[in-house]
């Protein structure tokens, strides 16, 4: 079975650049993406 993990998130982003941290909606446990520098 799938969940979903559209609801559960942290938007780490910074003026330097992009990441994100999601969680599980049953669980609690998360993944971080990789973090994105700012082109500008």
């Amino acid at each position: 079975m799938l969940h979903s993990f559209t609801r559960n998130y942290n938007d780490l982003s910074t003026d330097a650049g992009f990441q994100f941290e999601f969680y599980c909606d049953c669980c609690g446990n998360g993944v971080q993406s990789t973090f994105i520098p700012s082109t500008t």
